[in-house]
């Protein structure tokens, strides 16, 4: 009775795994009990038919990971390639405390959060003497302070990448590109009253952080990475800055520097080290390399450090107190398991544009 009220749902084993093969297998079982010749004819087709499922299936796997990275689609290229991979996800349910005990609950759960973005946000400012920096000398330009035109605007919405989930407004960049020349004009008002203002809207303060997993053990916090989601159209506002920051920033970049530079990048400095290796090595010298690595750099920025520099750069003080005004007001609220609880941060958001 059960069985007609409520049928069993036939679970595929593997996804190339057809309705046809399914059909099969249920002829076979039934022709082993009354026709061995037949059942042995079914088994044969199954064999054939899986065979030529199962190479389908994967030619069609292997095309859309081709299509994918020629298009550099890599949303839809990693996702299929964990999809293969057959990982479990990692979960926070099992989360060790700062005492080596585990929580029990969600209440547990949320307050071992909240210590650990506590202790990673909240550190000293750095002790010692003020930091003497040398000043660098370069020209004004009164374009880089100048409230943004209509131009700008259209190539930081065409910069934004579509998939990416937004904010706490809920606005996706998707959305935005839809809108067409009437919300461009819109938005180019609310971005000239912000310049002109300097007041920072509150959605565009507010980052919405996720903790994903990222290496090592599960239960540790430490090995977890924040994600904030921030407003995308507060993306596009910072996408100006930035564009305009770096066209001043070229000006004072130093040849050797690549980070963060257009045109530049690890593998052209990968390939620098290994030149002058070879060459060393030719001429039977020693070669010391160091390298440094900080570990969650985007939680321990020094603001008045920052603003220091900025300054000593000669950065315009438009464009500075823009970016105190972001960092002055903004909050984060942390989702776990989709419960959110609030928290004052100074870390700078490792989404942000800049």
């Amino acid at each position: 009775m059960c069985k007609i009220t409520v049928p069993v749902i036939r679970r595929r084993t593997q996804p190339w795994i057809s309705n046809e093969c399914l059909q099969l297998v249920d002829e076979r079982k039934q022709a082993k009990l009354v026709d061995f010749n037949r059942y042995r004819q079914l088994n044969q087709e199954l064999r054939r038919r899986m065979k030529m499922e199962r190479e389908a299936y994967w030619n069609r796997v292997a095309g859309e990971l081709e299509e994918a990275a020629g298009r550099s689609d890599y949303r839809m290229l990693y996702r299929t390639t964990r999809r293969l991979s057959g990982k479990a996800k990692t979960t926070d349910d099992n989360l060790r405390k700062a005492d080596g005990t585990f929580v029990r609950s969600t209440a547990e759960r949320l307050q071992r959060w909240k210590e650990f973005l506590s202790e990673l946000c909240d550190h000293e400012s750095p002790q010692g003497p003020p930091l003497e920096l040398l000043s660098i000398q370069t020209p004004r330009n009164a374009f880089l302070v100048g409230e943004p035109n209509i131009d700008e605007i259209k190539k930081a919405v065409r910069s934004l990448k579509n998939g990416k989930t937004p904010g706490s407004d809920s606005i996706s960049a998707k959305a935005i590109k839809a809108g067409g020349e009437v919300l461009l004009r819109r938005l180019q008002s609310l971005i000239s009253l912000v310049w002109q203002s300097e007041v920072i809207l509150a959605t565009w303060e507010r980052a919405l952080v996720v903790p994903i997993h990222k290496k090592g053990d599960s239960r540790e916090c430490k090995n977890y990475r924040g994600i904030s989601l921030l407003s995308i159209v507060g993306k596009v506002f910072m996408k100006i800055i930035q564009a305009r920051h770096q066209e001043h920033r070229e000006q004072t970049s130093r040849e050797e520097q690549a980070g963060f530079c257009p045109g530049r990048g690890c593998c052209d400095q990968i390939f620098v080290a290994r030149q002058l290796m070879e060459e060393r090595v030719r001429r039977g010298k020693q070669t010391v390399i160091a390298f440094i690595d900080f570990e969650s750099a985007f939680d321990c920025v020094h603001w008045p450090t920052l603003w220091k520099s900025l300054e000593v750069e000669h950065v315009p003080w438009k464009i500075v107190r823009l970016l105190q005004a972001t960092h002055n007001g903004s909050s984060s609220s942390v989702r776990i398991k989709n419960i959110l609880f609030a928290r004052e941060t100074l870390s700078l958001r490792n989404s942000s544009t800049l």
